[in-house]
């Protein structure tokens, strides 16, 4: 079957499986814990720590379940494209966004009850719990043997409009057929950073995202075990469809990266052009907290951090 139409029938075998409630299959959706009242959310600042959160409408709290066989389904983040990911599937661990892999631990069910909502179950078993049903904003969500309680039962609401990593295939990771996708790899410590892909049709940088050059054979490359990155390279790559050795994405938006510091715990302006910018925090580098609004934002006379933030953001236009 070709990638198109498998893909589609996946899709309608997922529709079929789930029918009408809550939950209508494949699309983006915001999940909301009926006891706490907070929503799934992927913290902005580390960019992988899954915690639930106030409604924002935000592209951080908006999930693309796409389907991944039978009843299962991807559950993508639009902030990033990571995966909700239960890690190895014990009690109490914390699930986490991580890239794309395709693996069951990343693959998940909706069980729908009488009243609509749902538990949303890993394929290792165990499903999303909010520790003791606290509505405390930044708590984080973990997985734990499924028992029905209103900790474990959420609403999911369809939403539309929503942009970030989500569109055209840039969901974070590896394509479970046909086309190509994108991942985003990091050497965040200097590091040699292998990410999972499937490398075998070619890989291509589309987006530096780094100050420090990304040179291919020199600080990112590919082999069979997937895309390297070194030396503090960080960028955004395309991993060829198959038979597509010479696809190459439309023009990318041209970004840059600038740390910024509070040193002493005063607010400091880093010169940056951000009109018209989209401006992100990519990595805390502080163990004081970063967050937009309070310790970090821009403006037209650039970025600025405060008490103690120090960061790395990506300006893009």
């Amino acid at each position: 079957m070709r990638g198109t139409a498998k893909w589609a029938a996946l899709a309608l075998a997922a529709v079929s499986a789930w029918g009408q409630g809550g939950f209508s299959g494949p699309g983006r959706y915001e999940i909301r814990n009926i006891k706490s009242g907070k929503v799934l959310d992927l913290d902005r600042n580390d960019q992988s720590t899954v915690i639930q959160y106030s409604s924002r409408s935000t592209d951080n709290q908006t999930w693309e379940a796409r389907p991944a066989g039978g009843e299962f389904f991807y559950l993508i983040n639009a902030m990033n494209g990571y995966a909700l990911d239960a890690g190895r599937g014990g009690r109490s661990d914390w699930v986490r966004g991580v890239p794309f892999n395709g693996s069951d631990s990343q693959k998940w069910r909706f069980e729908e009850g009488k009243d609509g909502n749902v538990l949303v179950v890993s394929r290792l078993g165990r499903a999303l719990d909010i520790p003791d049903g606290t509505d405390r904003d930044g708590q984080r969500v973990q997985i734990y043997d499924p028992n029905g309680d209103s900790n474990q039962r959420f609403s999911v609401r369809r939403v539309s409009g929503r942009g970030g990593a989500l569109g055209g295939g840039n969901w974070g990771g590896r394509a479970p057929s046909g086309g190509g996708a994108s991942l985003v790899c990091a050497s965040n410590n200097g590091e040699r950073v292998y990410c999972d892909a499937d490398t075998r049709n070619g890989v291509t940088l589309s987006r530096q995202i780094s100050g420090t050059a990304c040179v291919e054979g020199r600080t990112w490359g590919y082999d069979n075990r997937g895309v390297w990155v070194d030396r503090g390279c960080r960028a955004e790559f395309t991993v060829n469809p198959r038979g597509g050795g010479g696809f190459r994405p439309g023009a990318s938006p041209q970004t840059r990266s600038v740390v910024c510091a509070s040193n002493n715990g005063e607010r400091v302006y880093c010169e940056a052009d951000t009109r018209g910018a989209d401006v992100r925090l990519i990595r805390q580098i502080s163990g004081s907290r970063c967050r937009e609004g309070e310790t970090w934002g821009s403006d037209r006379r650039g970025i600025w951090v405060d008490r103690g933030c120090r960061a790395e953001f990506s300006i893009t236009r």
